[in-house]
């Protein structure tokens, strides 16, 4: 730690020890009472919803969700960001020579702790939220607000107070699970967020809320067990992945919750949630009013003809997370169901014992009641079939995951207006690096193969960033035992994904089956020695493998 660091944290505790009743009055602003002090809110105006407690130096407002320490209130009342408001309580930041700035990464700093609670309230895991620091102070953002991220620990069972860092074992229960069972027993609504705080904030209001930990997308079953006859209401975030996740809850759901309500706030901004509301001036009488006059039966979000076809071009490896319709698309020909990320065929009692029934829905996209008033199902695998259906599969890198309106014959695309094909090929995962730390591996190209390595290099480059391009020869890597061929194309497996990168003997090229040709790079193993293959058949069925075009080894 520098003496930079030092000095910012002294002066940010500099600020935090000045007494937050001393603050308000600085302001002007007066309470009543000694210790727990009230009054109306500074900042949205509402009576007596707002406190102080002088003991344990934090404020709440109730109706527009304000809280923390003195820090927070300056931030709070004046709209700051955290330096400006340490710099009201405590004067300017301490001075930097410049070169601390430069050498100092951001600190994690831990803003809080959630405990996750079995049914008699004992401590099943802790998820801790953490934000970054610079080293002047300023918090480092993401898409506008406080970037962030979560750790979780469990009870270490052995050691008395001891924590693990990781949860393995641990039962997966909602949050505030002893206050969620005792609200639905006593038949309240129950409200469903994207995480702790938000959860935390609709509490402070009286409202029943919980979550899932560690934010959007980890939805599982098991948190849905624990809601079994309950009133839910769904409150996604304004973004895209906060709609995915509120899909995912209110899916599971079904079947199990009494009945699951979708409500989407107004006047929020793209990424914006409850809390934004909140510090916009939403409070609790016009959340009751919003989910009595707007929170809408859930129904899977229904899209036009082009919609659905535009989704299906642009669709990539961004499934949703978990085990959900989105995973998967039906393969009408042999009439199984292709799981997206392992591209591999599960029969139709498998989805369906994975998968909770769906709604039916009419054509204005809200679900069918049958003739006693009930809502409408349908299996899984029925949903699957009649809005992610496939005519074809096909191995064709550097196309999306479902090719629309075509599909292949004999080695070449065919127009079919409203068919698709599902590309099984699966792309590596491409991560940005340092591009210095590939120079060991460079040098030793040049050490294994010095007269050809820019060659070889270019080579494999292109398999690595071309894949749907056809290289029409091949490499011959030759030498002794022990050089270093394995070696140099180890880095190249990993990049383009191992299963890409298939292994072969010399017989199997002359084989009856040729699934090895679905390879990004085709390795043929001791070529040197063909044993009893015929070498003149060898040439011939390489040079069609080598240099024919890429549509006749289809």
């Amino acid at each position: 730690m520098t003496a930079r660091s030092i000095a910012l944290d002294q002066w940010v505790e500099q600020a935090r020890a000045v007494p937050i009743e001393d603050e308000l009055a600085r302001r002007g602003i007066k309470l009543n009472g000694k210790v727990e002090r009230a009054g109306p809110c500074p900042n949205c105006g509402g009576d007596d919803r707002f406190s102080i407690n002088t003991s344990k130096q934090v404020f709440n407002c109730r109706k527009c969700g304000g809280r923390g320490d003195v820090i927070a209130l300056v931030q709070f009342l004046d709209g700051t960001e955290f330096v400006e408001a340490c710099t009201k309580l405590a004067g300017p930041p301490p001075a930097t020579n410049g070169k601390d700035h430069a050498a100092a990464e951001p600190r994690r700093i831990c803003t809080a702790i959630y405990d996750y609670h079995d049914e008699s309230g004992a401590v099943l895991f802790k998820v801790g939220r953490f934000k970054y620091r610079n080293p002047d102070g300023s918090f480092v953002l993401k898409d506008g607000k406080h970037k962030k991220s979560f750790r979780q620990k469990r009870p270490d069972p052995d050691k008395s107070g001891e924590w693990i860092n990781n949860v393995d074992g641990v039962r997966i229960v909602p949050y505030r699970l002893p206050e969620l069972i005792e609200a639905i027993a006593n038949g309240y609504f129950v409200v469903i967020v994207e995480g702790e705080a938000k959860a935390d904030l609709l509490w402070s209001w009286n409202v029943p809320a919980t979550c899932n930990a560690m934010g959007a997308g980890k939805w599982r079953s098991e948190h849905s067990e624990f809601l079994h006859g309950a009133d839910v209401v769904v409150l996604p975030d304004n973004d895209e992945p906060g709609r995915d996740h509120a899909d995912v809850v209110a899916a599971w759901l079904q079947g199990i919750a009494k009945s699951v309500r979708l409500l989407e706030l107004p006047g929020l901004e793209p990424k914006q949630d409850i809390a934004d509301w909140a510090k916009q001036g939403g409070g609790v009488e016009q959340l009751h009013d919003l989910i009595a006059q707007q929170a809408k039966a859930w129904a899977p979000r229904a899209k036009s003809a082009q919609q659905t076809t535009d989704d299906q071009a642009e669709a990539t490896e961004a499934v949703v997370e978990g085990i959900s319709v989105g995973n998967f698309y039906a393969y009408m020909p042999m009439h199984s169901y292709i799981y997206v990320p392992t591209r591999e065929p599960w029969p139709v009692a498998s989805v369906n014992a994975r998968l909770p029934p769906m709604p039916v829905l009419d054509s204005k996209g809200k679900q069918k009641l049958d003739d006693k008033g009930r809502p409408e199902f349908i299996s899984a695998s029925k949903w699957l079939d009649q809005n992610r259906p496939v005519s074809q599969m096909t191995w064709a890198p550097g196309q999306p995951l479902i090719i629309s309106n075509r599909l292949i014959s004999h080695g070449g695309w065919i127009d079919r207006p409203g068919e698709a094909c599902l590309n099984v090929y699966l792309p590596s995962a491409i991560v940005p690096g340092n591009a210095a730390e590939a120079d060991p591996w460079l040098e030793h190209v040049h050490r294994v193969y010095p007269n050809d390595a820019e060659h070889i290099i270019a080579w494999l480059a292109h398999r690595a960033q071309r894949p749907a391009e056809k290289v029409n020869h091949a490499l011959v890597l030759g030498g002794s035992q022990g050089t270093g061929k394995d070696t140099l194309l180890e880095p190249v497996k990993r990049t383009i994904g191992p299963w890409n990168f298939i292994e072969v003997m010399p017989s199997h090229m002359l084989g009856r089956f040729n699934g090895f040709l679905k390879a990004v790079v085709l390795r043929i193993n001791e070529a040197r020695d063909l044993g009893k293959v015929n070498r003149f058949a060898w040439y011939d069925h390489m040079k069609a493998c080598t240099a024919a075009p890429p549509d006749v080894l289809r």
